[in-house]
């Protein structure tokens, strides 16, 4: 005579945390670990988007880090130097990583992370605007 199958004992909240878990998406997931990642030209919309995570994750904790990567070539300056007002205003600490590259107001968003936690990976490119300043 065989043994019936052992039923399988579901605890009621480790299935909803897996529910939970399987209705998130990547960014989802990235934003719990408090990561943000810019990709591409940066405009008004992304910016937008790129400032409420920031803000959120100062509003979650006060003290912990956020970490920032970058992969753009940069884009419009309003766009840009509202991202970079905003990190400055935090009171946790911003680590900037450059992955790919960070150029024009990309690398300004780079150079505005906390002292110490500005991050270039090995292959990455980071690119400056020669300045003018009115020199002839």
């Amino acid at each position: 005579m065989s043994q019936p199958f052992p039923q399988p004992v579901f605890d009621s909240q480790s299935y909803q945390s897996y529910q939970r878990q399987r209705q998130l998406t990547l960014g989802d997931l990235l934003l719990e670990n408090r990561i943000v990642f810019l990709q591409g030209e940066i405009h008004t919309g992304n910016a937008n988007e790129v400032v409420m995570k920031l803000l959120y994750l100062q509003s979650e904790n006060r003290r912990k880090e956020i970490h920032f990567y970058l992969n753009s070539p940069g884009g419009d300056v309003a766009a840009t130097l509202a991202i970079y007002d905003t990190m400055q205003i935090l009171s946790c600490p911003v680590g900037t990583y450059c992955v790919g590259q960070a150029a024009s107001g990309a690398a300004v968003l780079l150079a505005g992370g906390t002292k110490g936690k500005r991050h270039i990976l090995p292959n990455a490119r980071v690119m400056l605007h020669q300045p003018y300043g009115g020199v002839q």
